[in-house]
């Protein structure tokens, strides 16, 4: 809070977080690196001069370590001093003075529980004051990953438009920043990168994703230069086959909608799904929020187990961004994810490519012919029904309006599977296109508890016209009911569990109770709110789900 009578008043605020968002231009990446901003006011009185070099920021602090704050003033006409306050909510109107605290800098001291603190400090000439911003000073028990770029580089990307007749906004020219990554938790260190150094140490850091990456809060992916298991002590797994070294910062923390969506595909029993941590992530000294910590979708043993010869492909919106792709005779356009086309391992008309292709053409015209339903000459010739059905549940039980479309090729000659679950930020009735399309608010969601999304979409139109497949899906259906309660209890628990990291979280995005990309038609002014809406709503789909099921598959037997 600022208040100035009769001065000229200059105050050049070094930031380490920007506050606004410019989406169209990705040269300045937020919430990096000192920002210059200037704000004069002036008035007859013009003998004072007040310039802040530094204010305190939000962070996070490892366990029994002290932080050290620091609101720095230049000042003419008079006698500086300072006041540091702390805060019982976060403003400055329960602000108690801390005695003795009257230096530039106060070191908070270090927390032996999880909590949060709040500071600011008052900066005193003469007769004129500054108030510095409110500093949260938060140990939440969660992980942190400290990423060191070379330089302090920031990753940054181009935002590309999509062409006439196609939809979306993605990426180009990503960078991929050399970084050193430390994790720790409770003070001890988890997994130290090393400094970069290509092939042997170290890591690059680039922006990834494709409208999730427009918002302030960045999404991440991680390519380590020697493989590790990021998660082998935050899951308290041991086993080598889980070294990879592609990793994925998730900034869809907070929502849980990604964490759900992941315990719902786990109760299905898809036959990988992602496993992950809640972390809280710092780069370049800034605090960036909760994110999650998980495992990028690879080729490997213990993530998508293929052969040499298989594939991963996604039918993919984005497919007007990518150079390696390919469209089927239904006009479904694919992408790849493995072979990996970065390595030059899949090229157009090459065997690869054409191999993938008139897999895909044939299953497509067995789908549609006369003698779909056929075992041996229909769908299930090429595709693994019981993968779909699986895959089906996930999406329609958590109301997923914008999921990723993986599909696997386990080797050639194999049946095709769809797994695993991806992206669940527009999923539990949180989140969705209104009714005259994206990003149109205030309105209701485009789909409610009670509107059936995927049984006519995709391969899933014809499929379900089959007995045998509606059949499926029921039957996975009554094997995940019983595992429900426990799903929810285990929600329940992680909710309580990262409260203080979502709060510190917030208290770095201010975007509690506002529109965006990230929550767009409903926004809650508490997370906890938040939480209860979406808790509340999947109640309801789950018992919505169980009659429209029921029904389906009874009709099918007439």
């Amino acid at each position: 809070m600022l208040r100035a009578q009769k001065t000229f008043l200059v105050i050049t605020a070094f930031l380490l977080f920007f506050s606004s968002f410019i989406s169209c231009n990705f040269d300045n990446n937020e919430g990096a690196v000192p920002n210059e901003e200037t704000i004069s006011m002036e008035s007859e009185n013009e003998k004072t001069t007040i310039v802040v070099k530094a204010k305190p920021v939000t962070t996070v602090v490892k366990k029994s370590t002290s932080t050290e704050l620091k609101f720095e003033v230049e000042a003419n006409g008079g006698n500086l001093t300072y006041q540091w306050y702390e805060s019982a909510d976060g403003t400055t109107n329960t602000g108690t003075a801390i005695e003795n605290e009257n230096q530039n800098t106060y070191i908070v001291s270090p927390f032996t529980e999880r909590g949060i603190r709040y500071f600011y400090c008052v900066a005193n000439v003469e007769n004129e004051s500054t108030t510095s911003s409110i500093a949260t000073v938060a140990y939440t028990e969660l992980a942190i990953i400290e990423i060191t770029t070379v330089n302090n580089e920031e990753p940054v990307a181009e935002q590309v438009s999509p062409p006439e007749g196609c939809y979306g906004a993605g990426l180009r020219n990503a960078t991929k920043v050399p970084a050193r990554m430390i994790i720790s938790k409770d003070g001890e260190v988890l997994y130290d990168s090393g400094d970069y150094e290509k092939k042997q140490s170290g890591l690059t850091i680039k922006l990834r994703g494709n409208t999730s990456a427009y918002s302030e809060k960045k999404p991440y992916k991680i390519k380590l230069q020697k493989k590790a298991d990021l998660l082998k002590d935050l899951l308290s797994r041991d086993d080598s086959k889980y070294k990879d070294k592609d990793w994925i910062l998730l900034k869809d923390a907070t929502s849980l909608n990604t964490f759900v969506g992941m315990t719902v595909a786990d109760i299905a029993g898809t036959e990988w799904t992602p496993e992950f941590a809640f972390v809280n992530v710092i780069i370049n000294g800034s605090y960036r929020g909760t994110y999650l910590l998980i495992e990028a979708i690879s080729k490997n043993e213990k993530r998508v187990n293929v052969a040499d010869d298989g594939y991963i492909i996604e039918w993919d919106a984005y497919w007007w961004n990518e150079d390696k792709k390919f469209i089927t005779n239904l006009n479904q356009k694919y992408t790849f994810k493995y072979p990996d086309p970065d390595n030059g391992n899949i090229k157009k008309n090459d065997d690869n490519y054409n191999y993938i292709l008139g897999f895909m053409n044939e299953m497509e015209t067995a789908l549609r012919s006369s003698d779909f339903k056929d075992p041996e000459k229909g769908y299930r010739k090429y595709l693994d029904a019981e993968s779909f059905a699986k895959w089906y549940l996930v999406m329609e039980i958590m109301g997923n309006h914008d999921p990723n479309f993986y599909y696997v090729l386990p080797r050639r000659g194999a049946k095709l599977k769809m797994y695993p679950t991806w992206d669940a930020e527009w999923t539990l009735g949180v989140a969705s296109a209104g009714t005259n399309g994206w990003q149109t608010y205030p309105q209701t969601p485009m789909y409610t508890e009670t509107s059936e999304m995927y049984r006519t979409r995709r391969y899933f139109g014809q499929m379900f016209k089959d007995p045998y497949f509606v059949e499926l899906v029921y039957n996975e259906w009554l094997k995940m009911k019983p595992n429900i309660q426990a799903a929810r209890d285990n929600v329940a628990a992680e909710t309580s569990r990262i409260s203080f990291g979502t709060t510190a979280n917030f208290e770095r995005w201010k975007i509690l109770g506002v529109n965006g990309l990230s929550v767009c038609l409903v926004a809650f002014p508490t997370w906890q709110q938040e939480c209860d809406y979406a808790s509340q709503w999947l109640d309801r789909r789950l018992a919505w789900f169980d009659g429209y099921i029921s029904d389906l598959y009874a009709k099918s037997k007439q």
